[in-house]
């Protein structure tokens, strides 16, 4: 496993602290990618993780990363003045250029990656995500979930919910339910999630960014475990033990995390 880890302070009243890793699995390459940007004041987290196959995910998730990192470092301390219209803008701008990837022959690749990323700045976060990987909030022994998942399963809720199908036709139709409905590289995103309102973050909170291949092997229960009460670089190391644990005789995918706690 690859791991990596920075204690930063950002002013005197406040200090984040963050720590990474991220591991190929099973898989016979690497479509994980992920960044963190920091400032005086601030610091800027995200993790993209490809889709398409082989070197077109890897390049997709590479690139969104790329793109996203370098747009928020010209504005790193003018950002929580900017409007979420800025991060919409910053998203179409990754998705255009990710539906452009051709294939070695010059053929369109059709890849894409999801996105999870975090602002934080003077205790105030906001976010933006799209596809299926993970924001959680670790609070004072809780977890939550704080973005939505853009895959097929959360519209099969959703017309569950409101009655629109049967339990038959859900059961069924659930075996469907990882393909996505929303990635960077689809050529027009219509589904994102993204924070309107700063959120106010607290004391010890912990900030947990993951792509699927952590969270389809540890459960939310298992990652708030982990990761309380702990610094952040000890809390990557017991998460990524916990998913090694996991995995252990079964096939494993690219997984990435990235933690920061507010102390």
């Amino acid at each position: 496993m690859s791991f990596e880890n920075c204690r930063l302070m950002l002013n005197r009243q406040n200090k984040y602290e963050f720590s990474f890793a991220s591991v190929i699995g099973t898989r016979n390459s690497q479509e994980d990618y992920f960044g963190v940007v920091t400032s005086e004041r601030s610091i800027v987290a995200c993790i993209c993780d490809g889709m398409g196959g082989l070197e077109n995910g890897a390049e997709a998730s590479e690139m969104s990363v790329d793109i996203f990192t370098d747009e928020i470092s010209s504005v790193m301390d003018l950002f929580s003045y900017q409007t979420p219209e800025y991060y919409l803008s910053l998203l179409d701008k990754m998705d255009h250029d990710v539906h452009r990837i051709k294939k070695t022959d010059g053929s369109k690749a059709g890849a894409g990656s999801t996105l999870v990323s975090v602002f934080i700045c003077d205790g105030e976060m906001k976010w933006l995500s799209v596809g299926d990987s993970t924001i959680y909030l670790v609070r004072a022994g809780k977890i939550t979930r704080l973005n939505q998942y853009h895959n097929y399963q959360t519209l099969l809720d959703d017309k569950l919910s409101k009655g629109l199908i049967d339990k038959a036709q859900y059961l069924r139709e659930s075996r469907k339910g990882h393909a996505l409905t929303g990635f960077i590289g689809m050529g027009g995103i219509s589904r994102f999630d993204t924070c309107q309102v700063p959120f106010h973050l607290e004391r010890n909170d912990m900030i947990v960014l993951c792509s699927d291949g952590v969270t389809n092997r540890v459960s939310p229960d298992e990652t708030m475990q982990a990761v309380s009460g702990k610094s952040a670089s000890r809390a990557v190391d017991v998460l990524m033990d916990l998913l090694d644990e996991n995995s252990r005789g079964k096939s494993m995918d690219n997984a990435t995390t990235v933690i920061i706690r507010i102390k």
